[in-house]
């Protein structure tokens, strides 16, 4: 990250200083503000306590992403698997796979 990348996000408002009770309502705002907290303390312009702080934020933030990322996963997992929970060849074209269903069924 840039210098001018990081100085942008330095100046974000302070309301996005949650404290670690607060959850973000989405991942994309959770990896925003993990990215402000990585800024923060690339400068290093911070305080000892205040580094102590953003990394439990950062920790909390991770651990939200990280449950977010899982969900997702299993959530893909169930797309391209079938009844039984074998694997559905997801390079196989539809057109193929209809093809391939039809010749089951006959």
């Amino acid at each position: 990250m840039t210098k001018p990348q990081i100085k942008k996000l330095m100046n974000v408002k302070k309301e996005n200083d949650n404290t670690t009770s607060d959850i973000p309502d989405s991942f994309e705002e959770a990896l925003k503000e993990l990215e402000i907290i990585a800024a923060k303390l690339e400068v290093g312009e911070v305080t000892l306590n205040e580094t102590v702080e953003l990394y439990k934020r950062g920790r909390l933030l991770h651990d939200f992403c990280a449950a977010k990322l899982e969900e997702a996963r299993l959530a893909v997992n169930n797309i391209i698997t079938d009844d039984n929970g074998q694997p559905i060849d997801t390079t196989q074209s539809d057109l193929q796979r209809l093809y391939d269903l039809k010749n089951k069924l006959n």
